[in-house]
């Protein structure tokens, strides 16, 4: 009660993205019509499920291309599954096993969607004009007396969100990037994005195991704001524009005033000299500003800036996204 025989009959393979599929037939022979799958099985040239496929210690027999499978291996698709069927064979002597090889895929996978929030409106577009130019609008949202609406005016803006699936061999330093980059912006250019205009919000990752390979599932979920904005001299002059990124910015107004003439802080005062806890224009260097004066911001920086070569994500997601499957195969699987 033995094998006579284990040879390659057929094989098949195909591919859908970046996962390859082989499906190979292997022709077994005994030699007693009693014997079946159990003795199949147990024999060590039947694939577990989640060995590697390698054909190199097989014979092709002669329905194979000749020379096909010679060394024939892909060591990074696994065993999923094997089935045993009888062949039609008048001793009852002969079985198909066949065995389905696929791989994990590693290409990382690119999603995004839109945040909407409601913010302060500090300035306005001054007209028609401007708000159809695509710059950054100039008119600040003050009333005639140059004083902040109570309640503010708000405004709707959208955000871009976007996440990065991907299947990682190691997880080797991830807890530590995760406790060093989230909550931070890129320290330089990443991707398309100019520095400082993306916000890394989340980085989890799971254990996973497919086709008898461990990898871990890791999602980054990045957060990106290009908010371009105008910059004013009190005089009104414009001092060009910058990108706002995930920096805040705030209108400079407070209950204390510098008075550079008395060398002394002070509270705002109304026409009968009563202090009042109302807050008041300032000019940028804490004193009150002049009636008529073009109103300041001021910006705080709240996020570190870092920097995200440590992260293991492909930095030009657009070159990975049009390369060929074989150059797509290189950078990730290796010769």
């Amino acid at each position: 009660m033995s094998i006579t025989s284990y040879t390659v009959a057929k094989a098949v393979c195909s591919r859908q993205g970046n996962v390859r599929t082989y499906t190979i037939d292997f022709v077994v022979r005994t030699d007693s019509a009693s014997d079946g799958p159990v003795l199949i099985l147990a024999d060590s040239r039947t694939f577990a499920k989640g060995a590697p496929y390698d054909l190199s210690a097989y014979v092709c027999g002669r329905s194979a291309p000749a020379g096909t499978m010679s060394g024939e291996k892909d060591l990074h698709c696994f065993c999923d599954s094997v089935t045993i069927n009888p062949r039609a064979d008048k001793n009852h002597m002969a079985w198909t096993v066949q065995a389905v090889f696929s791989n994990v895929d590693f290409v990382p996978k690119l999603s995004w969607s839109f945040l909407s929030e409601e913010q302060v409106a500090e300035y306005a577009y001054a007209n028609q004009g401007e708000a159809a130019s695509g710059n950054a609008p100039s008119a600040l949202v003050l009333d005639s007396a140059t004083q902040k609406f109570d309640p503010p005016l708000m405004k709707g803006v959208r955000y871009i969100e976007f996440k990065v699936n991907q299947n990682e061999l190691s997880a080797s330093g991830q807890e530590q990037n995760a406790a060093n980059l989230i909550w931070t912006t890129n320290q330089n250019t990443w991707w398309i994005f100019p520095s400082d205009t993306v916000l890394i919000t989340d980085i989890n990752s799971t254990e996973q195991t497919d086709k008898g390979q461990v990898f871990f599932a890791t999602e980054y979920k990045f957060l990106v704001k290009q908010d371009l904005v105008q910059d004013f001299s009190t005089d009104g002059e414009s001092e060009g524009t910058h990108t706002l990124g995930h920096a805040k910015r705030v209108l400079d107004q407070g209950c204390l005033w510098y008075d550079a003439t008395v060398g002394a802080w002070k509270l705002p005062v109304d026409a009968n000299g009563v202090a009042h806890t109302a807050p008041v224009l300032l000019d940028g260097t804490g004193k009150k500003l002049p009636f008529g004066k073009h109103a300041q911001f001021l910006e705080f920086v709240l996020n570190a800036s870092t920097d995200w070569r440590v992260l293991p994500i492909e930095e030009d997601l657009d070159d990975l996204k049009s390369a060929t499957q074989a150059e797509e195969e290189a950078y990730w699987y290796g010769s």
